[in-house]
Formats: structure tokens, sequence, C-alpha cells
């Protein structure tokens, strides 16, 4: 099944890349999608990236086509794909939410407005059964997950804003001493979450000064600059072999610089390169919130791999042309 998605995400990108820029376009960006190591590091653990990855590129796909006409099917295929990604990275939600409407724009406001109203309302639907069957296990409301706490507590406490070692990264022993404590009044995973959930919001509200350094390191982990060795060891543990981890933070440093160097130089010639940019800022945003995991770049994946594929259709068709313009000044 694993197998089967990164398979549809290579093929996915490849549309996308046609549909910016032809059929050599696209196929230079399934190429790219192929080998870039964060597509394809995750798949053999079978978790939530993958399918991640392949919802959002289809998103794009669509949203791209919206600068020239709206299908309502496209619409209702949109909204399901917000409820799955609602269900499978919810943080990614309201970048794909804001692309729509940026891309609606352009064929009038009431009927951009109508044709979110619709996705969204479809979106929900296919959220509401999981809603509906939390809500009979939990004491309170659990649109999705009862992830959020532990995610907030781990990044908001002493040893995550004061210890050197794990400054603006995920500290296990505080999320692991706060669930023991919230559980000696309760099993309630719902509550123990909201408990969690408010501690760590009045921990941040009560350090303020030092939050600006936190995201700070929590940028250098999101992009590997800071202790890239204790990632691996933590993916190992995950499942997840040393050689791979390594193998992301160097195609990282190599591939985000090309990828802002190539996207600079094409900002001119990209269709739509602003939907390329929220991408690419949505990630920074959420890792500045949340905690620098690596699992957390999937939009800004996402934009590397369709910049550095346009990047190398454009370089090749270039040197095509300066060659044709050699051999024909040559012939004159």
């Amino acid at each position: 099944v694993m197998c089967c998605v990164g398979g549809a995400t290579v093929l996915m990108c490849g549309l996308v890349g046609r549909r910016l820029g032809g059929n050599r376009t696209g196929l230079a960006v399934a190429l790219v999608a192929a080998v870039f190591p964060d597509f394809w590091i995750r798949d053999g653990l079978v978790v939530a990236e993958p399918l991640a990855i392949l919802i959002v590129v289809t998103c794009v796909y669509l949203a791209f086509g919206w600068t020239t006409r709206i299908a309502w099917p496209a619409v209702i295929v949109y909204g399901i794909l917000i409820g799955l990604e609602t269900l499978t990275r919810p943080e990614i939600v309201p970048v794909l939410v804001v692309i729509a409407v940026f891309s609606l724009r352009k064929n009038g406001l009431v009927r951009a407005l109508g044709r979110v109203a619709v996705f969204l309302v479809v979106g929900t639907l296919i959220v509401a059964p999981w809603t509906a069957y939390n809500s009979s296990r939990f004491q309170n409301t659990v649109v999705v997950s009862n992830n959020l706490g532990s995610t907030l507590m781990g990044a908001n406490c002493l040893a995550s804003y004061y210890s050197n070692s794990l400054i603006g990264y995920d500290a296990l022993s505080c999320t692991q001493s706060a669930v023991t404590k919230a559980e000696m009044t309760t099993s309630d995973e719902s509550v123990i979450s909201s408990r969690l959930t408010s501690q760590a919001i009045a921990f941040a509200l009560h350090h303020p000064a030092r939050l600006a350094v936190v995201v700070v390191y929590r940028e250098l982990w999101f992009l590997g600059l800071y202790r890239p060795g204790y990632v691996a060891t933590l993916g190992a543990l995950g499942g997840q072999p040393v050689w791979a981890t390594w193998v992301q933070a160097v195609s990282m440093w190599i591939c985000l610089p090309l990828a802002l160097i190539g996207w600079w130089r094409l900002r001119k010639k990209i269709a739509s390169n602003s939907i390329l940019a929220m991408l690419t800022i949505n990630s920074f945003v959420v890792a500045g919130i949340f905690v620098g995991h690596w699992r957390y770049r999937i939009t800004l994946d996402v934009a590397v791999v369709l910049v550095l594929g346009l990047m190398i259709d454009y370089l090749r068709t270039t040197r095509k042309n300066e060659h044709e313009l050699t051999e024909t000044t040559l012939t004159t």
C-alpha cells in the first residue's frame, strides 16, 4: 500500500509539473520526486507522512487548474482531500484552504466563496464520523486526536526552553512527567491532553522573552542545522535507519538552497508561484509554533520538488536553445 502511495505521489508531481510547463517539465518534476529522500524515506515505516504528501500534491494540482476555470467535481474532490488531510496531518489543512481561496479568487469573490463553502462542508462530512465516534469514548470533544497536548507540553517546558541540548526541540521527559501527574486523577485521554495543552500555553506565556530564542532554535532543528546526530538517534529508535536520517539531512542542506535560487530565477516564469511560497512558509510557521520535527517539512518538500523540477527543465531548455543558436550562427 505504501509503495502505491509513493508511486501515486510521483505521478501527481509529474502531472503538476506538466500543468505548469508541459510534458518535459512534468517528467523532470516526477524524476525529482522519485529520488527526493523526504518523499520515500518513511514509506517503510508505514506512517502518516507519505499519504499526507500525496494529498498535498493532489490539492496543488487542482488549485493550479482553478486559475483558468472552476469545475464542481474538482471542488468536491478538494473537499474530500481536505477531510482526509484533517485525519492525516491536520496542521496542513489551513494552508490548503488558503491556497484554494487564492486560486479561486480570480473567478469572482462570490463564486469563490461559494466554492470554498462547498469544499469545507464536504471536508467536514468526511471528518464527522470519526469525531462522532470519539464523542462516545472521551469526556471532551476530540475532533481528530489527543496528541496536541503532548506535542505542546514537550515543546514548552524548562528543558525545551533552557537546556542547551534540547532547546527548541521536544523534551520527552517533560511530556512523560506531565502525563504521569495527570493520570493520578483521570484516565481520560482527552482530559489529559486538555490539561497538558493548558500547562504548555501557560508556560509559554510566562516566558515570552525566551520564546523568541526557542523559535529560532526550532527552525534550526527543522532545517537539520542543530544536532542532526541526535535526530538520527531518535529516528533509529522509531525504526528509521541512521543512514536514512543523514540522507534526509544532507539532501535538505543541498536541495533547499538550490530551490531558493531556482525560485528566484524563475519567479517571473512560474505560474502561481505564490502557491509555492505559501507551501514553503507554512512549514516554517508550523515548526515555529510547535517544534522543529522534520515531519513538518511536508509542504516545504512539495515546493522544493516542484521548483527543482522546473529548474532542471529550464536549464535543459536554455542549454538546448543556446546550442541551436550557436549552430545557426556557425552555419550562417
